[in-house]
């Protein structure tokens, strides 16, 4: 014991403590659990995360939805509402010559008890082009206060108006009473020649038929204020081609601008016959062909001898290449100038 006896008060023995600044080693296996554990922690937030966005983002789609259905009943019972019901058969046309209401009035009748805004605009105005010929352009606008329709139509222009025949119009005599007996005092008098009713009309898009369209407004070249009428004569229930057509109508066009001559109407029955019936004169001007222009201006040249002999004269014909006809009045004979006499 007396190996001890300078050793501390206290008499005991101590340890030594880890200081912490030991270095701690893992395992392959240890870092390779940590990582799985730490990848799992990230795992469960990022499915934490991802619920609580899909719950939110459902939430939000379906607060959206119930609105829009909210909105769509609402905007249903709104556009349904009887205060602009279209009950009554209100309308108005607008840029119309030979549409009239009581042609658009059938057509109304299936729509009669219809909401304005849900009225089908698109299906009535293909009706009312489908029922007549007159029509070019249709375009409906509705109006909830009153409820009721504007109808735009754009009709198609004519360029012409077809005619059958030549009529002509004779006065009545006039006469007076003489000791009881009437005494002719006026022969009657035989207007000059022209054209009847027509019963067509020509346009860039087709022909429109006046004789069995009574349901139009009474056909009137007045109706065209800015709008030139030509007047032909053609066949009924004949087919003529759109070349044809067009055609005669450039060539009207060159006649009516001739110089010196007045147009009244164009006889175009025969396609090989075309005759042009001015107020001057009536000329023959035959087949549409290319040397149609060329013979159609000599009558420039011929104008100061038709004058001259308009009395004898009543047309020429052009319809020949290297040949000009007179055409003379029935009963007139035509003689040749006597030479001048001379004394001796």
């Amino acid at each position: 014991m007396d190996g001890f006896s300078g050793d501390s008060a206290s008499g005991s023995t101590q340890l030594d403590e880890p200081t912490g600044t030991e270095e701690y080693y893992y395992t392959p296996d240890e870092i390779e659990l940590h990582q799985a554990r730490e990848q799992q922690k990230i795992l469960r937030l990022r499915r934490r995360r991802k619920k609580k966005q899909v719950f939110l983002n459902r939430l939000r789609l379906g607060t959206k939805l119930g609105f829009a259905l909210g909105m769509l009943v609402a905007l249903w019972q709104l556009m349904s509402s009887p205060f602009w019901r279209y009950d009554r058969p209100l309308f108005s046309l607008e840029n119309t010559h030979l549409i009239t209401r009581q042609q658009i009035l059938p057509l109304l009748k299936p729509y009669l008890g219809q909401s304005i805004p849900l009225l089908n605009t698109v299906q009535l105005a293909k009706a009312i082009k489908y029922q007549s010929s007159v029509v070019d352009y249709v375009a409906i606008r509705r109006y909830l206060f009153p409820a009721r329709l504007t109808i735009l139509i754009k009709e198609k222009t004519p360029w012409a108006q077809v005619s059958s025949h030549v009529t002509e119009v004779q006065t009545a005599p006039i006469s007076k009473m003489v000791d009881g007996q009437p005494v002719i005092i006026q022969a009657p008098k035989v207007q000059a020649p022209s054209l009847a009713k027509p019963y067509a009309l020509l346009t860039p898009k087709g022909a429109i038929a006046l004789s069995s369209a009574s349901h139009l407004a009474p056909y009137s070249p007045k109706l065209y204020p800015h709008q030139h009428i030509e007047a032909i004569m053609l066949r009924p229930q004949t087919r003529y081609s759109n070349v044809y057509l067009n055609k005669l109508k450039s060539y009207i066009w060159k006649a009516r601008h001739l110089a010196g001559l007045h147009l009244q109407w164009t006889d175009a029955r025969q396609p090989n016959h075309v005759v042009f019936h001015f107020q001057e004169t009536e000329v023959i001007l035959g087949h549409l062909n290319d040397s149609a222009e060329q013979r159609l201006l000599r009558v420039l040249v011929l104008l100061p001898k038709l004058k001259e002999l308009k009395d004898a004269v009543s047309g020429v014909d052009l319809q020949w290449e290297e040949q000009i006809t007179f055409r003379t009045k029935p009963n007139i004979k035509l003689e040749a100038p006597q030479p001048p006499k001379t004394d001796g």
